[in-house]
């Protein structure tokens, strides 16, 4: 990757973009309009990089062809208990029930994509991708162009956002934002509404302690409201996206229901549930007798204060995904997070009281952490017991406060965006080295998401194999099992299996942190402004 110190920076500014709509950037003004049929839509490869011997992280892309968050991130227990949730790619579900014509490949070989183009029927390359698959996204625009005839080479999603100056080099066209609207103008059809876009089937593989069961995934709203510094979603979209229609989401659950799907994920970046439109589909879920968990902020959970968390308990909410991201108020303040350290740890309690279980995402590598301060965390983290927590290394995304800051300031060393994915430190941390980054990273991994040092997990889990039984002995008996029951337990029919604590142990080549080890620095002095820190 070439040196970009002295790159002038692309004006990504919010006040400069269109609000609540996806709009497109013309890099060349050609008026042309392609027929669907003549256009060939590809998400990354999941080879992607393989044919250059790339050995780096690649987060999330399994080799049947599925997006899965914790595809990377490979833990210190057997290998039937790792997490999983596989997901179709959204860009293409929703692309393809909203603008008919074009053909999709979805997470495909490299080889797929290459014989698509031999093919020479298409006139137009469209490429969605990410900072990270911006390299792979620029060579297979070039060769499209010169090898196979493209005419036009189009780009969309988060990599649009990517400074690297080739990209207005090569590509015709950038798409940012919500696409269905300016990809069915682009292809001469009439727009559509966000109130009227169809609803893709999302229905995914969820495995947990063994066990497999199909979940549905649900939007009734993109974007996001928020203006964390770090968070790229503000600026993809600025003030997100007016919702969808809820009859649409009806039919939706509808069909999730007849497929047998025994809980629901609400994948909003941020679900607001208290809203009106939310209220409503809350209240269609317990409905339909479909317990579900979400995607949110703690802002938006604690809206209502307890008697709000107690109506979504009633409503059949098993877990939340909240974004952590620090137990440290100054590093919490500085991202500009709706939350602090006091605020977490008692709607976690009050999720537990409830039932509710804590999903999170954490972010190590602040400017204002220290491996300490990290490993200090790391204790206070694990006491709130969460389920699973997505830990990445702090990243300066693109269009970002935080990025313009970074550049500003010359802080951004690492420019080869293969590695802009959360896994390695790419900027000049005041303490922090990146070899030590990455391990930090590894450690918390190993300890947060292991039974046997977050003590919490080990005691939900040893509770999930005792309900199990129960509802497994009831079923033996002839009597029946609500689906909010079945969810809680991460029942699938048929699997009898045993989650056996003590099997747990750590694969050749990893190192389970001590819990004692993080005991031995003692906390630092708390200055009066940081007093609600855990």
């Amino acid at each position: 990757m070439e040196n970009m110190e002295n790159m002038q920076p692309i004006s990504l500014h919010l006040a400069d973009r269109p609000r609540r709509s996806g709009w497109v950037e013309y890099i060349n003004k050609t008026g042309f309009v392609p027929r669907p049929e003549e256009v060939l839509f590809t998400t990354l490869p999941r080879n992607i990089y393989a044919a250059e011997g790339y050995d780096g992280d690649i987060p999330c892309v399994t080799e049947d062809g599925r997006l899965d968050w914790f595809a990377s991130h490979p833990l210190a227990y057997p290998e039937e208990y790792q997490p999983s949730i596989k997901s179709r790619s959204y860009d293409v579900s929703f692309l393809s029930a909203n603008v008919p014509g074009p053909t999709y490949l979805e997470l495909p070989m490299q080889a797929e994509i290459e014989a698509a183009l031999a093919s020479r029927q298409f006139k137009v390359l469209a490429i969605s991708a990410y900072t990270w698959m911006i390299p792979w996204a620029l060579k297979l625009a070039e060769s499209a162009r010169q090898e196979y005839g493209i005419q036009e080479v189009w780009l969309g999603g988060y990599g649009v956002m990517t400074p690297e100056p080739r990209i207005r080099e090569v590509f015709d066209r950038l798409y940012w934002g919500y696409g269905e609207t300016t990809f069915r103008e682009a292809l001469g059809m009439s727009p559509i509404k966000p109130a009227e876009i169809e609803h893709p089937m999302l229905i995914n593989e969820s495995t947990y302690l063994a066990h497999k069961i199909k979940i549905g995934h649900l939007f009734w709203e993109r974007g996001c409201t928020q203006r964390c510094t770090f968070c790229a979603d503000p600026v993809f979209q600025p003030g997100g996206e007016p919702t969808f229609s809820v009859a649409n989401v009806r039919k939706v659950l509808e069909r999730y229901k007849a497929e047998g799907v025994m809980s629901v994920h609400l994948v909003n970046q941020d679900v607001r549930p208290f809203t009106v439109v939310g209220k409503q589909i809350i209240e269609l879920l317990h409905e339909f007798g479909l317990p579900f968990t979400m995607m949110t902020s703690f802002q938006a959970l604690t809206a209502k204060g307890l008697d709000g968390i107690k109506w979504l308990a009633d409503r059949g909410l098993t877990m939340a995904q909240l974004g952590v991201e620090s137990l440290d108020d100054a590093n919490l303040t500085w991202a500009h997070k709706t939350t602090n350290c006091t605020h977490i740890r008692d709607t976690v309690r009050q999720m537990d009281d409830l039932r509710i279980r804590l999903s999170a995402t954490y972010i190590i590598g602040f400017e204002n952490d220290t491996p300490e301060s990290i490993r200090r965390a790391k204790q206070r983290l694990g006491d709130l017991g969460p389920i699973y927590t997505y830990f990445m290394i702090l990243l300066p995304m693109p269009g970002t406060p935080q990025y313009y800051d970074m550049l500003k300031r010359n802080l951004i060393k690492d420019w080869d965006f293969r590695k802009w994915t959360g896994g390695y430190l790419v900027w000049r941390h005041p303490v922090i080295q990146p070899d030590e980054a990455r391990a930090l990273l590894r450690e918390m991994d190993l300890a947060i998401n292991t039974p046997q040092y977050n003590k919490r997990l080990q005691r939900e889990w040893t509770r999930i194999n005792r309900m199990r039984e129960r509802l497994l002995q009831r079923e033996r008996q002839g009597e029946s099992a609500d689906m909010r029951a079945r969810a809680r337990v991460y029942y699938h029919p048929d699997s009898y299996a045993k989650l056996l604590t003590d099997r747990f142990g750590v694969k050749p080549g990893a190192t389970l942190p001590s819990c004692d080890a993080s005991r031995e620095t003692p906390p630092t002095p708390m200055a009066s402004k940081d007093s609600r820190r855990l």
